[in-house]
């Protein structure tokens, strides 16, 4: 299967100054500039076309983007002064945008594989951040698990003309409300919001939980547009399973309601899932979302609304994170728990998950939440929404008793132990142990051998919802062998304009 999907891709000779692009995206140009965009972009809470982008741009030049909002990743190329400019959202985009620079020639994307595929250059695993991997799931600053390439890190734009230049940017903060009128119009204010990301996606898919978040989406698109609506939901075989709650909802509102059921299938499709997240990161929640983008792949659609964010933009933590606060952060040697950390998260893990593993199957999420008026709101209130009181009052305010009776803010159907058995989990640290003695890949803790010889000497011989976090532990460490033995050793360039990746999780643990 040829790739085709959206891509931001190019390479720029630092010595001739020659651009050459491969992106599949949206484009505007003229005799003075290209512009490339993956995403939206408002402005003072319109949404700009890239030739209105390009006029507000000459005449407000970099300072543009820091007024700006949305989720966007942008290439602007000066065709006078042969400068290449690469900008992102404060979220860092949809998207990572991977560089390299290698015979004086600049490679960047939005893919790993176009970036190794292009430039042909040497490549290692990233050793010395393995640890910060297996502790948070993502590396914060600019490193990747490929040491010869980099990823465009937050609060930073990238300036190439016969150097490469990393600078920092600031973002401005929106002050278009009160505190006063936030708590008048919340609702009315939240529901515009959505309903103009609806009107831009142009359909009405929405992923549907028991949660509240959700649950507002289809309450404001049943009550306030004449759509038929598709709600997406995926449940597990053992666990918190939402289904059944969902199903009564979509009853109530009348719906179509499509659903899939994650299974204890021995995680077979796992090394596509390396394949498509390329070591960006890995959390529990990774295997929902990819059953999630395989059933819209399967059903045809191209978009869809999801609920994610709303937890963390509610929360008043989210809203202290600028670029000094990123500078000190990121040399911490921390746990970034969604608590203490939930900006990092939610943009690292929560978001990027969703949006990459969405956009390799050709579906493009919109978040509602994350638009920039729900995020001043957001802040305003957070000292009385901070567990997002305020905002689920109003749900209740408004949902029938019949919804809220389904109502459970538990999050459902991520758990890992619900996809594999005990057999399988003792194949996966065989491999491990057998694939670490070759690589010299990673320091065992104590702690782990423990539970690990437990495992594989049947002193643990059932998988229970106590195991989740050795779990997902181990699963990272699988995560890193295949990424390593998939991009490192491999390194097959030919093979890496596929969509998907066809060997089996057995096919690797078989082989050792």
């Amino acid at each position: 299967m040829e790739n085709t999907l959206l891509n931001i891709t190019g390479s720029f000779d630092m010595e001739t100054r020659n651009l050459i692009s491969y992106s599949l995206t949206d484009i505007f140009e003229t005799d003075k500039i290209r512009i490339e965009l993956l995403g939206e972009i408002y402005y003072k809470n319109i949404k700009l076309e890239l030739h209105e982008f390009a006029g507000l741009y000459k005449i407000y030049g970099i300072s543009l983007i820091k007024n700006i909002t949305g989720m966007f990743l942008i290439i602007i190329f000066d065709t006078k002064t042969k400068e290449l400019k690469i900008f992102q959202d404060i979220t860092t985009s949809y998207f990572n945008l991977y560089y390299t620079v290698y015979g004086g020639v600049f490679y960047y994307s939005t893919s790993l594989k176009k970036v190794m595929k292009l430039s042909h250059v040497p490549v290692t695993l990233n050793n010395k951040k393995i640890q910060e991997f297996m502790r948070n799931g993502f590396i914060l600053d600019s490193n990747t698990l490929v040491t010869e390439i980099n990823k465009l890190e937050y609060f930073s734009y990238i300036s190439v003309n016969n150097t490469l230049r990393i600078c920092s940017i600031d973002y401005n903060d929106s002050n278009n409300f009160t505190k006063e009128q936030v708590l008048k119009n919340w609702d009315s204010m939240l529901r515009e919001s959505i309903l103009r990301v609806y009107s831009e996606a142009g359909e009405a898919n929405i992923t549907l939980s028991s949660g509240f978040d959700s649950n507002y989406i289809l309450y404001t698109l049943a009550n306030y547009t004449n759509s038929s609506i598709n709600a997406f939901c995926i449940g597990g075989e053992k666990g918190i399973n939402e289904i059944p709650e969902v199903t009564k909802i979509a009853k109530f509102y009348g719906i179509n309601l499509l659903v899939d059921t994650v299974m204890s299938q021995d995680l077979e499709y796992f090394p596509d899932i390396v394949w498509r997240l390329e070591g960006s990161l890995f959390e529990c929640g990774v295997i929902l979302q990819y059953y999630l983008g395989r059933l819209l792949f399967q059903k045809g659609n191209t978009s869809i609304l999801c609920g994610e964010s709303a937890d963390e933009i509610m929360t008043f933590k989210y809203h202290s994170v600028n670029y000094n606060q990123f500078c000190n952060d990121k040399q911490k040697s921390v746990y970034f728990s969604y608590s203490d950390y939930p900006f990092y998260v939610t943009n690292s893990i929560v978001l990027k998950k969703n949006s990459l593993l969405l956009h390799s199957f050709g579906i493009h999420p919109r978040y509602p939440y994350k638009m920039s008026e729900i995020v001043e709101m957001s802040k305003k209130i957070s000292d009385l929404n901070d567990k997002k009181e305020f905002h689920k009052k109003n749900c209740e305010l408004r949902f029938q008793d019949s919804v809220l009776d389904n109502i459970n803010s538990v999050p459902g159907t991520t758990h890992l132990f619900s996809c594999l058995n005990i057999q399988t989990l003792v194949k996966i640290i065989l491999y491990i142990f057998r694939y670490n003695s070759c690589m010299k890949i990673f320091n065992f803790r104590d702690k782990e051998l423990i539970f690990f010889n437990k495992i594989v000497n049947g002193l643990i011989q059932n998988i229970e919802e106590n195991l989740e976090d050795d779990i997902e532990r181990i699963l990272k460490y699988l995560y890193i062998c295949l990424f390593n033995e998939i991009f490192i050793i491999k390194n097959k360039v030919n093979f890496f304009d596929d969509v998907e990746f066809n060997q089996t999780l057995s096919e690797f643990l078989d082989k050792l």
